[in-house]
């Protein structure tokens, strides 16, 4: 069969999968029509076809073509269908001003938008309010379900008449004007009234909000009350929007989210008195809470708080966790796996399994807050969950003193169904043979681990010799332990480390010691390409001087 021959409708499915593929500006790849054009010169079957098909030009992507007919011809090839504009900083080449008829024009198709992005790094070219040109009367966006602005315009825009007018959104936009609208993203914005989304409440189940200008940050008391009146939000994403200093305490009734994800990213306060006043429901699937220190307060914050309404949500939607990854100021949970652990012949991938829902908690704050509240605070959320941990993996583990190690070691002993230990240090391998080991006058406990099967150790980890970084162990230790597992009946299968996948027999043998790696030349390749990075920065740098 030729590919004339194909029948239309999978030729219009190939060249619309294609485009969205290909709608990826930050791959450099900022036309998506390309192959689709191209597709049409293939014979005059295909060229019929694809020319009298809407469905394959509604996606825009490069606003800044310099032939205005061509956006004529596109938007005429697309009716009576709704369209996508996508116009993104990565769309054109430097950092020149775009023309104010590229918003113009953009403005100009509002009834038939059915996704709009809008993200420049520099303004117009005299319209310096975006409010001016976006209509924004009641059902003016008639079809627009998606709409993302990110108007971060400050990096690139030095003009001593700029202003944050260009920040400003419409009364009614989104609101009114946007009767349908479904998915609603946006950055760096001014809404002059969040109330505004009320008419939106029963469509709206996208909400992602970052950096909004102060004024028209919210306190969390406020945040509830916006959520109240959108009840179907199945999406929430809150990043540095609250208010820093706010004296209301709590005076909602609290407010339980019907969402399957939720992420919160704000300060260690913020965070909080907003946790205070939510609850999550079992349709939650994911969920994300960062805090960080607030810039405004040296003392950073008190964590108890987060640490206490983190434990409340997690018994509202965490019932076991196969899969922990623990740090010294993360925890993320895994559950509901979706099939069973599939062992994977490559290092650093010891096991591949999926799972349904995941959580998620990060401080970003000083190494003596992390050590002193959040480390021990992260092992107690996770305590009542030990029975069902399957695999836990460290990650960071360097951060990590004695003291928190044997709290760690002792929050590990409460996890008898563990089978996989992935990131193993070197401070946890020395408590492991300590507990393990059947050694002259230690404290083995032969019962200890009865399911485990897989040891994959952390890449500074290395076997008999290895860099001045690197935590040596003895390969007579580690085999010692691997006959030991083997006679008392809980065999290990299998040992991964950065020198390679080791395999145990029946016996706790294992069959061949790990191959030596040549550091040095590793070393000197690493130098090599950090060099060669160097070289083609200097080399692009030039180039930008000589186009300027």
């Amino acid at each position: 069969m030729s590919f004339a021959s194909l029948p239309f409708e999978l030729l219009a499915c190939i060249c619309r999968i294609n485009a969205y593929e290909r709608c990826c500006p930050a791959l450099g790849i900022p036309a998506p029509l390309q192959d689709t054009i191209s597709a049409s010169q293939v014979c005059r079957h295909w060229r019929s076809g694809i020319l009298s098909a809407p469905e394959l030009w509604r996606v825009f992507i490069d606003p800044h073509h310099p032939c205005a007919s061509w956006r004529d011809l596109l938007l005429k090839r697309s009716e009576p269908l709704s369209i996508e504009f996508m116009d993104s900083f990565f769309a054109f080449k430097g950092r020149e001003r775009f023309y104010d008829t590229h918003l113009e024009m953009q403005s100009g198709m509002h009834r038939r938008l059915r996704k709009y992005k809008f993200q420049p790094y520099s303004t117009a070219e005299t319209i310096l309010n975006y409010a001016a040109a976006w209509p924004s009367e009641p059902d003016s966006w008639p079809q627009l379900q998606h709409l993302c602005l990110h108007l971060n315009t400050e990096p690139f825009d030095h003009r001593p008449d700029s202003d944050s007018d260009s920040l400003c959104l419409p009364d009614h936009l989104p609101g009114l004007a946007t009767p349908v609208l479904e998915h609603l993203d946006l950055a760096y914005c001014y809404m002059p009234d969040w109330y505004g989304l009320r008419s939106i409440g029963q469509t709206l189940t996208y909400l992602k909000i970052f950096c909004p200008r102060s004024p028209s940050r919210l306190c969390p008391d406020h945040w509830i009350k916006i959520l109240q009146i959108l009840p179907n939000l199945e999406t929430l994403h809150l990043s540095n929007t609250m208010e820093s200093d706010c004296n209301h305490t709590g005076s909602t009734d609290g407010l339980t989210l019907g969402i399957k994800k939720f992420i919160l990213n704000d300060t260690v306060n913020a965070c909080a008195s907003f946790l205070n006043q939510i609850s999550l429901s079992s349709k939650c699937r994911t969920s994300e809470i960062v805090c960080f220190k607030d810039p405004d307060h040296h003392e950073g914050g008190d964590v108890k708080p987060v640490l206490f309404h983190v434990k409340r949500l997690l018994s509202q939607i965490v019932v076991d966790s196969p899969h922990l990854t623990i740090s010294h100021n993360f925890l993320h949970i895994q559950s509901g796996p979706l099939g069973p652990p599939r062992l994977w012949r490559e290092e650093s991938l010891p096991i591949i399994t999926h799972y349904s829902n995941f959580f998620s908690l990060i401080f970003n704050l000083s190494h003596d807050v992390t050590k002193d509240s959040v480390f021990p605070g992260l092992l107690d959320l996770a305590r009542p969950l030990t029975s069902t941990i399957e695999t836990i993996e460290s990650r960071h583990a360097g951060f990590l003193l004695p003291d928190a190690w044997d709290l760690f070691f002792e929050f590990l002993i409460q996890c008898q169904n563990v089978r996989f230990m992935l990131g193993v240090t070197g401070p946890w391998w020395e408590r492991l043979c300590r507990y393990l080991s059947p050694t002259a006058n230690s404290a083995s406990t032969g019962s200890l681990f009865p399911e485990l099967r897989i040891i994959d150790f952390d890449r500074n980890v290395t076997v008999m010799q290895g860099p001045r970084w690197a935590d040596i162990i003895s390969f007579d230790d580690l085999e010692a332990l691997c006959k030991h597992r083997a006679k008392i009946g809980m065999p290990l299968e299998r040992i991964d480390m950065y020198q390679g996948i080791l395999e145990i027999d029946s016996s706790g043998t294992i069959g061949a010691e790990p191959a030596s790696w040549d550091w040095t030349s590793e070393e000197d390749d690493e130098e090599d390409e950090e060099d060669e990075e160097e070289e083609d920065e200097e080399e692009e740098d030039e180039e930008e001087e000589d186009e300027e």
